[in-house]
C-alpha cells in the first residue's frame, strides 16, 4: 500500500562537476548521496505535500460517468487510468477480460491509492458488461479511430444525449472489441498533431473525459 507522505525534499549533489539535482522522499535521513557520481549530497528545498493550492472547480453535474476498461494488458495503464477516474469524479471503472485489478500487487505503483476512492467491478466479458450498462441507460462512447468515429474536437453538447456516460478504452495494441464498438452510441478519434499515430490509453481517455465533462458542466 502506498502511504501518504507529508513531506519531502529536493536534494543537490556537493560534486561541482556533477550537481545533480533531484527529489528526495527521506527527509531525515542526512547520508543520502548522489545517485549519479556517489558524492554527498544536500537538501536545498523541503517540500510540504500536504498542502494542495489548486482553486478547487465546481465541476458537479447531473451527469454520472464511469469507464469500461476491454482488455487493457498494462498494471500501470490501469493503475494510472484509476487516479485519472478519480480526478474527474467517476463513480466507477469496470475491468473487463485481461484487464488486471487493484488486487495485483504492483497496481499502486501508479494508483497511488486511487483504488480507495472509486468503486470497480471485474467482468470477464466486456460485450456482456457494455449491453449491462446500456440496458440501464447508459450511453457508450468508444475512443477509438475507426471509418465512422468523430473527431473529439467536434463532439457537441448535444451528442451527450444521457445522463449517465461509460467511456471505453481498448486493448494497447487491438484497441476495443469490433462489437464493443458496434454497440457504442457514438465512437470518437482524438486527433494526432505529431507524428505518433496513436496515444496512450491513459493519455487518450483523461483527454476525452475533460472534453466531454467540460461539455457537460457549460
Amino acid at each position: 500500500m502506498t502511504k501518504t507522505l507529508s513531506h519531502a525534499v529536493i536534494r543537490e549533489c556537493k560534486n561541482p562537476e556533477c550537481k545533480f539535482r533531484f527529489p528526495d522522499t527521506n527527509s531525515i535521513d542526512e547520508s543520502i548521496c548522489c545517485p549519479i557520481c556517489g558524492s554527498a549530497s544536500v537538501k536545498k528545498e523541503t517540500i510540504d505535500l500536504s498542502k494542495d493550492y489548486r482553486k478547487k472547480v465546481n465541476t458537479k453535474t447531473s451527469v454520472q460517468f464511469v469507464s469500461i476498461l476491454d482488455n487493457v494488458r498494462s498494471i500501470y495503464n490501469v493503475g494510472a487510468i484509476f487516479r485519472t477516474a478519480v480526478g474527474y469524479g467517476l463513480s466507477h471503472v469496470y475491468l473487463c477480460g485481461i484487464t488486471p485489478t487493484p488486487k495485483h500487487r504492483k497496481f499502486s505503483k501508479t494508483s497511488l491509492g486511487a483504488e480507495k476512492y472509486i468503486n470497480w467491478k471485474k467482468s470477464l466479458n466486456c460485450i456482456d458488461q457494455s449491453k449491462s450498462l446500456k440496458d440501464i441507460g447508459y450511453q457508450l462512447i468508444s475512443i477509438e479511430s475507426t471509418a465512422g468515429s468523430v473527431s473529439l474536437i467536434k463532439v457537441q453538447k448535444e451528442d451527450l444525449f444521457c445522463n449517465k456516460i461509460a467511456v471505453i478504452v481498448g486493448n494497447e495494441i487491438t484497441g476495443i472489441d469490433p462489437k464493443v464498438i458496434s454497440l457504442s452510441d457514438l465512437v470518437i478519434s482524438i486527433p494526432i498533431i505529431g507524428t505518433n499515430k496513436s496515444f496512450n490509453v491513459t493519455t487518450a481517455l483523461g483527454i476525452a473525459l475533460f472534453h466531454l465533462i467540460t461539455l457537460i458542466s457549460i
